[in-house]
């Protein structure tokens, strides 16, 4: 019988969403089913490619973008949505400090309130294809890899 928690759903690492992290290194796997997911020397999973994903409603963008940036470096997120960025219109910049800096597409609406955006690290800028910004509330954007093709919905 497969274990399940106070209300009735399996634990996460059952599932095969779990953190790598949380796995044992050292010692036998608590779930063998999983071994596709264990960690390798370099922190990477087995051959795949790892992108770190975040969603932040960071209330307002205004005068704390680079504190936005150095939080997410810290927590090694490669993109991040954001919600209620409160910027006016649509466009994009680079933030941060060199060497840490993170590239903003951003969707807004003429009175400064709501908006969303996207964070990419600077390092996967050239990985970007497509920047679709459907309205004030939701944009898309479109990472290509080498076989693999990532869609990033914000709203």
């Amino acid at each position: 019988m497969m274990a399940r928690n106070l209300h009735g759903h399996q634990p996460a690492q059952r599932l095969g969403w779990a953190a790598p992290a949380l796995l044992k290194e050292n010692g036998a796997n608590p779930h063998p089913e999983m071994c596709k997911h264990c960690l390798l020397d370099e922190g990477r999973l087995d051959g795949r490619l790892r992108v770190r994903l975040a969603s932040w409603n960071v209330g307002s963008l205004r005068g704390r973008a680079t504190e936005v940036c150095e939080e997410l470096r810290a927590r090694r997120v490669d993109v991040c949505c954001l919600q209620e960025v409160r910027w006016r219109g649509h466009g994009a910049r680079m933030l941060g400090v060199k060497g840490r800096r993170f590239k903003l597409w951003w969707s807004g609406n003429d009175e400064g309130v709501g908006g969303v955006g996207v964070l990419v690290k600077e390092e996967l800028c050239e990985k970007l294809i497509e920047v679709r910004r459907k309205s004030d509330r939701v944009m898309t954007i479109v990472l290509a890899f080498e076989e693999e093709v990532m869609r990033v919905v914000c709203g």
